[in-house]
């Protein structure tokens, strides 16, 4: 039977014999099988996972939302590189008709090595590359420019075990060219 506990984090998961104990932050679960599909930072991923960052197979990104960006092809993503932001890349991924998902990101071992600050990078990328700046002339951006990580897909992970299985972000299944 499934049960949804909406509200409740996990904070821990234990092995006790052949059972998982799942500690959220109002009760004891007990689940002969766990699925972990909680994204990147989830606790299934650091606690079953065990995964390690590697910045030659970790992307680090930054994204906000606009409103109304000229040109825009609700049936498109778009992918730009950018000389500045080389080996890494800026998107447009349109939400509708008028709002997109606009960012950029690159392997956290060239951020590292070029001590690139992605937030200042976005906006300088926008607002001075000529044929995106007449693009973003008049659009608005909805809240703020967020930053996170991606474990790519790109090396040979342990995903599953005894009892357990990690999907998608949790199992740093992140498609390096996309990001999807």
């Amino acid at each position: 039977e499934l049960q949804f506990f909406p509200g409740q984090a996990v904070e821990n998961i234990t092995r006790e014999g052949e059972i998982w104990r799942i500690q959220t932050t109002a009760q004891v679960l007990s689940a002969k099988l766990i699925i972990g599909c909680d994204g990147a930072n989830g606790v299934t991923s650091k606690l079953l996972g065990r995964f390690e960052l590697d910045p030659n197979h970790h992307c680090a990104a930054v994204r906000a939302y606009f409103q109304d960006v000229a040109d825009l092809k609700p049936d498109t993503m778009e992918i730009h590189l950018v000389k500045e932001g080389l080996p890494g890349y800026f998107w447009i991924f349109p939400v509708n008709t008028s709002e997109c998902n606009v960012g950029f990101g690159m392997l956290s071992k060239h951020v590292a090595e070029r001590k690139i600050a992605l937030r200042p990078a976005l906006t300088e990328i926008i607002s001075k590359t000529p044929a995106l700046a007449k693009r973003f002339a008049s659009a608005k951006m909805e809240g703020k420019v967020l930053g996170f990580g991606l474990p790519l897909g790109s090396r040979w992970m342990t995903n599953s075990g005894d009892g357990f299985l990690l999907c998608g972000d949790a199992a740093s299944l992140i498609d390096p060219a996309t990001g999807e």
